[in-house]
């Protein structure tokens, strides 16, 4: 009896897989100038292009005094947030009051900015607690675009040559309770020393 003879698996197309798999990305066409006037919208459309320049006006003056009163209330706030949290009263959110009845929202979070060139000075001022966290960035290198032998490789197995293929970047973040947990590792004049490597995000005043 002769013996049934096997299916040979086809090898999919490297490009073409890349291919169907691939979104086209869609760029908005460039908007034409157009230098003419309408002169004749209706009383009350003109009426309100007027009210409406007139309020962003209003509003970028605004901006400008809401920037500046807020400097004081970040700086208060922000030595205020450091004296309670290092006595152990951390807060994300504080009320502060104002003249008469009038009160804001002092809100942080846990955003932080540094470069991972720091991450080994960060390290050794965080001592032993395990604040700083890493991701891994896996990306393809683009040689394999180019070379079919590679391609074919690819995608029949990739087996122990993964660095051949595939490149990784390792990228830090905080850990979830960082912004708390850094007021019981450290002390003030440590806080100082981290805050000279790390830019915690700007308060919200609400």
């Amino acid at each position: 009896m002769a013996q049934a003879k096997k299916e040979s698996k086809t090898t999919p197309n490297f490009m073409d897989t890349i291919g169907a798999s691939a979104k086209v990305e869609k760029k908005a066409p460039a908007k034409k100038a157009d230098a003419a006037i309408i002169k004749d919208a209706p009383a009350n459309v003109k009426a309100d292009i007027t009210a409406l320049i007139a309020a962003k006006k209003k509003a970028k003056e605004a901006k400008s005094e809401i920037t500046n009163a807020e400097k004081s209330i970040l700086e208060f706030g922000r030595k205020n947030h450091d004296d309670e949290a290092f006595a152990g009263r951390f807060k994300k959110s504080r009320k502060i009051a104002g003249e008469g009845d009038d009160t804001v929202n002092f809100i942080t979070a846990n955003k932080w900015s540094f470069s991972p060139d720091d991450v080994d000075d960060i390290q050794e001022i965080l001592g032993d607690a395990d604040l700083i966290e890493k991701d891994y960035v896996v990306k393809i290198n683009s040689e394999v675009f180019t070379d079919e032998a590679k391609q074919k490789e690819l995608m029949e197995l990739l087996g122990d040559r993964w660095n051949d293929f595939f490149e990784t970047t390792v990228t830090y973040k905080v850990s979830e309770n960082f912004d708390e947990a850094i007021y019981t590792e450290l002390k003030p004049d440590g806080m100082a020393d981290l805050k000279s490597l790390m830019k915690q995000s700007k308060p919200s005043i609400r």
